[in-house]
């Protein structure tokens, strides 16, 4: 019994050293798992938004000008323009209208709306009305197309001021002054004063025919106590007014009636032409102010 009970303490003796040489030995133990990579967090990139831009400008629309100068000669009552255009496009291209900055312009297309075919040619034209235009005058014109917009420019050079005729002598003026009292229309009848108020303003328009029918008595420096200062009226003035004593004046006075209906020699055109030049160069009220020089 005792031998049995040596035997096995022996055998538990020779395991425990077995397990103690086993763990002295330098073998590395099993690596430990690598480590999880870590999260990236992806911040939203920032996006600038492309602001919307109209399309403005037919790319397809060559022109020989898009901005036309003119300079018109004494007299001219209107100041043509034309623009020549290109579809260079492969397909057709529609022009619905065009449009001007101002009343006393007007753009003319061939047909409305205008179907120009791939490689066809035309021209738009354009005119404006001179009267009481003064200096250098600049107008726009728009052109609507299938293919976006055309901004035009037409620019009027007027032509450069001339001084009033000169003045009667006292003597001429003091005939004429007795002839007009009898009868307001005799300055277009008897020859010598048909001489100035007649045949000088043959033909011309606004400031030009301003001074070559009116000036000659109103701006003249002889002028008679009985015919009044323009640049100096008392009261207010407007265009219906100017149109009205020009054309028709008013009985009893020795302002002539210049309408041809009345036997004066102005057409409408014409009379208009005065009244606008007149509206837009007299103050209302005829503060002092020194006329400009008549220009057409």
């Amino acid at each position: 019994m005792q031998m049995k009970q040596f035997v096995l303490l022996l055998g538990a003796i020779n395991f425990a050293v077995v397990a103690s040489s086993v763990n002295a030995q330098n073998i590395p133990p099993n690596p430990p798992p690598p480590p999880a990579p870590p999260v990236q967090t992806i911040s939203p990139r920032s996006v600038q938004p492309i602001p919307f831009t109209p399309h403005v400008g037919a790319a397809a629309l060559v022109f020989d000008g898009k901005n036309k100068e003119y300079s018109p000669k004494l007299g001219e009552a209107k100041a043509p323009f034309v623009f020549g255009l290109t579809n260079i496009s492969d397909h057709e291209v529609i022009i619905s209208n065009a449009t001007t900055s101002c009343g006393c312009t007007v753009a003319k297309l061939p047909s409305i709306p205008w179907h120009l075919a791939a490689g066809a040619n035309g021209e738009i034209k354009a005119e404006v009305n001179l009267a009481g235009k003064v200096g250098t005058v600049v107008k726009g014109i728009t052109v609507n197309t299938s293919e976006g917009i055309e901004q035009l420019s037409v620019t009027v050079h007027m032509p450069a001021p001339q001084a009033p005729p000169a003045g009667m002598t006292p003597a001429e003026r003091a005939h004429n002054l007795e002839l007009a009292a009898k009868d307001r229309q005799t300055v277009f009848q008897d020859a010598s004063c048909a001489e100035c108020h007649v045949k000088k303003g043959e033909g011309k328009y606004s400031g030009m025919l301003y001074a070559a029918d009116c000036g000659i008595c109103h701006d003249s420096p002889n002028r008679a106590a009985a015919v009044p200062d323009l640049h100096h009226l008392p009261h207010p003035t407007d265009l219906a007014y100017w149109k009205t004593w020009i054309a028709d004046s008013q009985p009893g006075k020795m302002m002539p009636a210049f309408a041809q209906k009345n036997g004066g020699p102005l057409n409408d055109a014409q009379i208009d032409s005065i009244a606008a030049y007149l509206n837009a160069t007299i103050t209302q009220l005829g503060a002092h102010q020194p006329p400009p020089l008549p220009v057409k």
